[in-house]
């Protein structure tokens, strides 16, 4: 009885304690000026330095991105250390993060303003349909290792959060055209509006054309006369209603779709057409109990393969969720969540009833960072997943199952944080940390039957497969150099990947048509170090230099390790062990120029030659771009920017060969 009698006393203590942590909708401008650099909220809900994150975080803005002259996603997260990105051909690349990479990459987990634009059909994500223009975009948060605990579903080995202007504190507008070789042509336009003096509302949108690469690669054979000429048009939305001083309503929406050439690592490329369109709303109330949240939003994804009706698959994701952030006295900072999404996949592929797998997850979780003195923080966050799997439709020829009712499967998975940050001086910070991701089998994965080549073959899943756990030892070290003006940053961590999964785990004997199987082919393990080193010279300027040494160790079964192989997954010899990218730039009155360089020591790839996978050496390689731009006025830029700019072709995967681009670009901001 006196136990009991002190628990309530104890809890009625701390529910008179709670307040509201006094923030609604984030303004990353004002947090900006008031920390002197780029914070991020998204890992613990309150404001903090990249340095002071509990998780290893880079974050890239709005301004690295204008200047780095690129033209895609995956290019502008290249310049990270511990990042790779893979331009398998100029519509398709994949990103992947220390020593983990392949096409179609399961385990980095993309959001746009917290809204996922991950795709769970095959678990990868398809960078010609992020729903944003990249002028849009304040900036970019990279969060390398495992973080489900913090960040939700299936962020495994990494995150990508794309923070857009906020409609509500970002006054922005600007338009703009891009031209150059390969045929590029793109043009977008951006503005927002003041709707009431309660409401906002930033409205984008553009187009993008260009044409495939001119030769094919030398480490595959994709005839140039496959590739169709690719496309991508994109339209968003975002507003923000102040419904009164405490509580607003943020509404978002947007089309990508886009034509492309896939299957990068096959003998041939398949031509899709794809749409992806996306809504959310979120409510944001300062209560008495804390800053409530509450999500809901829904994905569309339609990919019909060849560009016809006939093969067309649908994807929706439709997810709520629910978040209280509070603070107890003013040390301690609590966020409870919970989640439900339902998810679902629809082929048109078989002729008749279709086939459908979906699975509906119910999720929470909790996250507490406790401040104990200023130079002192801890975090620590824990969530358990249930997973309840379900199939319906027909199954194709020699599949080895029978009925549906085998997939009437439930998963339960718990996953966790826990980060030490300790402010040692003003100048010194030192980080450990430690994370546990969990992610999902792909919905395809899971067990939805897939025809190759004309139907010799069926690609399938298994509703019986564990999902894939990720472990993350790291310690960081960041300290800032007032002689040159910058900071150095560093991290040596220890990576474990279990039951990693591959299609063509397994071959089912019998047939036709043969039958392959996703399945999990073993474990693999990286351990590595990233140093990063940034400064100024004089006023006019401003370097950086990283360098990433990693070692990656698969210990796959024996059909996956041999090569050939029948998986296309060899992560410790297809990732260069010694990588250094450096970064010079120079801005006085209306000139900026810059030059970014990446040098990568031997390594290889993974190429289809037919019936397997074989493992192609490829050399070591060095690329330069840059850009120079000049401002006719206060509102009109005028730049010149390439990649490649020292060789016409440079092979840094098994797709085709990365060409020597070089583009004009005209802006106006207004």
């Amino acid at each position: 009885m006196d136990i009991k009698m002190t628990a309530c006393a104890i809890f009625v203590a701390t529910l008179g304690s709670i307040s509201a942590v006094q923030a609604q909708t984030v303004d990353y401008g004002s947090l900006e000026t008031l920390f002197g650099e780029p914070v991020t909220t998204s890992a613990t809900g309150k404001p903090q330095k990249a340095s002071e994150a509990p998780v290893g975080l880079d974050i890239i803005t709005a301004d690295q991105i204008r200047r780095m002259g690129v033209t895609s996603l995956p290019e502008v997260l290249n310049r990270v250390n511990g990042i790779t990105s893979w331009q398998a051909t100029r519509s398709y690349a994949d990103v992947g993060v220390r020593g983990q990479d392949t096409f179609y990459n399961p385990t980095l987990l993309v959001l746009v303003n917290g809204r996922q634009v991950y795709i769970d059909t095959y678990g990868f994500t398809d960078w010609s349909l992020i729903p944003v223009e990249m002028e849009e975009i304040r900036q970019i948060e990279v969060v390398k290792g495992p973080t489900t605990a913090l960040y939700g579903f299936n962020a495994v080995d990494g995150v990508v959060n794309i923070v857009t202007y906020n409609p509500k504190y970002d006054k922005v507008g600007q338009a703009g055209v891009v031209a150059g070789t390969g045929a590029y042509r793109r043009a977008y336009g951006l503005k927002t509006f003041d709707l009431s003096d309660n409401a906002s509302i930033r409205i984008s949108g553009g187009q993008e054309d260009f044409n495939e690469f001119e030769k094919t690669s030398k480490t595959n054979f994709i005839p140039e006369s496959t590739f169709r000429t690719p496309r991508a048009r994109k339209l968003m939305a975002d507003s923000i209603v102040q419904l009164d001083d405490k509580t607003q309503l943020r509404l978002e929406g947007s089309y990508a779709g886009s034509i492309d050439n896939d299957t990068p690592t096959t003998p041939a490329a398949t031509p899709a057409d794809k749409t992806f369109i996306s809504g959310k709303a979120s409510l944001t109330s300062e209560t008495t109990v804390g800053l409530v949240e509450a999500n809901l939003y829904t994905n569309q994804y339609i990919n019909k393969d060849g560009g016809t009706a006939a093969t067309t698959q649908k994807n929706q994701i439709t997810v709520a969720q629910l978040e209280d952030l509070f603070k107890l006295g003013i040390d301690h900072t609590i966020r409870l969540q919970g989640e439900y999404r339902h998810n679902e996949v629809t082929s048109d592929l078989l002729t008749g009833p279709h086939a459908q797998v979906s699975y509906d997850v119910a999720a929470v979780g909790g996250m507490w960072n406790w401040a104990m003195d200023p130079r002192w923080e801890w975090t620590n966050a824990l969530r358990v997943d249930h997973l309840m799997l379900s199939r319906s439709g027909p199954f194709q020829t020699a599949v080895p199952f029978t009925s549906n009712s085998q997939f009437d499967q439930d998963l339960t998975a718990v996953s966790g944080n826990t980060g030490l940050v300790w402010k040692a001086t003003d100048l010194d910070t030192l980080r450990a940390s430690y994370g546990r991701g969990i992610q999902a089998p792909s919905l395809h994965s899971f067990g939805l039957d897939l025809p190759l080549f004309g139907g010799f073959v069926v690609l399938a899943g298994d509703p019986n497969l564990n999902p894939v756990v990720v472990q993350n030892y790291e310690v960081g070290y960041d300290r800032a150099i007032d002689a040159i003006g910058g900071k150095l940053r560093s991290s040596l961590f220890y990576k474990k990947t279990e039951d990693v999964q591959a299609i063509g785990g397994v071959t089912q004997p019998g047939g036709p048509p043969t039958v392959i199987q996703t399945a999990s082919i073993g474990d693999t393990e990286t351990a590595g170090l990233e140093l990063g080193l940034e400064g100024k010279i004089a006023s006019a300027w401003n370097w950086d230099v990283g360098y990433t040494y990693q070692n990656t160790t698969d210990n796959f079964n024996p059909s996956a390790s041999a090569t050939p192989s029948p998986v296309s997954l060899h992560y410790q010899d297809t990732i260069p062990h010694n990588v250094v990218k450096a970064h010079l730039g120079y801005k006085n009155g209306p000139w900026e120029s810059d030059l970014y360089s990446e040098a990568a020591s031997n390594f290889k790839a993974v190429s289809f030659n037919g019936t397997n996978y074989d493992i192609v050496k490829l050399d070591r390689y060095f690329t330069l771009g840059g850009r120079i731009g000049y401002k006719l006025d206060d509102t009109v830029t005028i730049a010149l920017q390439g990649v490649n700019l020292l060789t016409p072709r440079v092979a840094t995967n098994s797709g085709l060969e990365n060409d020597r681009e070089v583009y004009l670009s005209l802006s106006k901001k207004f």
